[in-house]
């Protein structure tokens, strides 16, 4: 038996296994590479979309309203200023059915005698 094993590895030819496990480890690296750059990628865009609010919310208000953090007058004032801010942003937004036909503003005429067409 143990001169069987040196007369099987005369035989082979390791140029062809070394090729491919060279082209297999290629293949491997290249895989995990691909992985860390989705992954960071991946990071990198949803930091991007969460982006932190600047000011309070509503709902931050009326809390603090009610831990009474601040007063009733402070709670209007800000309240104002929040949906006054509000409005003025949505008024910079295009129009949904700006290129909509509008509706028309007095009824067609009708046809003669009454009867509908």
């Amino acid at each position: 038996m143990p001169g069987f094993w040196p007369c099987f590895t005369a035989d082979i030819d390791f140029t062809s296994v070394l090729s491919v496990m060279f082209w297999c480890a290629l293949t491997l690296i290249a895989a995990v590479a691909a992985f860390f750059v989705y992954r960071r990628f991946k990071n990198w865009m949803s930091d991007a979309a969460d982006p932190t609010p600047a000011g309070f919310s509503f709902s931050d208000l009326r809390e603090m309203r009610r831990q009474g953090q601040i007063s009733e007058e402070e709670f209007e004032k800000a309240r104002s200023k929040l949906f006054a801010s509000a409005k003025e942003m949505t008024e910079k937004l295009p129009s949904a059915l700006a290129d909509r036909r509008q509706p028309p503003t007095s009824p067609p005429p009708a046809s003669p005698g009454g009867a509908i067409t």
